[in-house]
């Protein structure tokens, strides 16, 4: 099991240090985020920090995965707030989450993908590893990330269409 909690805290590591290196240099988009999902005074400082915390705490999943994994899991629960209040309150900014790479207003379907990574950090926190990755886990770990991929999308696209197999799709014209 040490290989599936070793792979899955290298993913991890991979999305909070993409996210991380994301928001380097970007404070103020980053600041602009985090005040539109009403932090308020602390979104200057919070924009300066968080970066940092994301990148250490990518650092610590690939070197210490038992102490990192619950920090990981900490910060998406808080993350994960942050984005349904702004969902509840109808915020129309996007999640900031990768240095404001995606503009559209967050969405449920963020939400899915953060409950898919905690998910991840709770494996890895378990059977933390490090362990020789065999192929058996990273197939494990890759198709599990997929299907939580598939499903949030599949999500979106209902909650966006009001189904999914009902789409109408354009037809060509005669």
């Amino acid at each position: 099991m040490n290989g599936i909690g070793y792979t899955a805290a290298l993913g991890l590591a991979i999305v909070f240090g993409a996210a991380g290196l994301a928001k380097v240099g970007r404070v103020a988009v980053t600041a602009a985020g985090l005040r539109a999902f009403g932090l308020g005074a602390v979104a200057g400082p919070l924009a300066v920090v968080l970066p940092l915390v994301e990148v250490a705490v990518a650092v610590g999943l690939v070197l210490r995965p038992a102490v990192a994994a619950p920090i990981a899991l900490a910060l998406l629960v808080a993350f994960s707030a942050v984005l349904r209040r702004g969902i509840r309150a109808g915020v129309v900014a996007g999640c900031g989450c990768f240095g404001g790479v995606d503009r559209r207003p967050v969405r449920p379907r963020d939400l899915a993908r953060n409950g898919a990574l905690g998910a991840g950090a709770t494996v890895a926190w378990l059977w933390p590893g490090p362990a020789a990755i065999d192929a058996a886990s990273v197939a494990l770990v890759s198709v599990t990330g997929a299907g939580a991929l598939v499903a949030a999308a599949l999500w979106d696209l209902r909650r966006a269409t009001g189904g999914i197999w009902t789409l109408d799709l354009p037809r060509e014209a005669s």
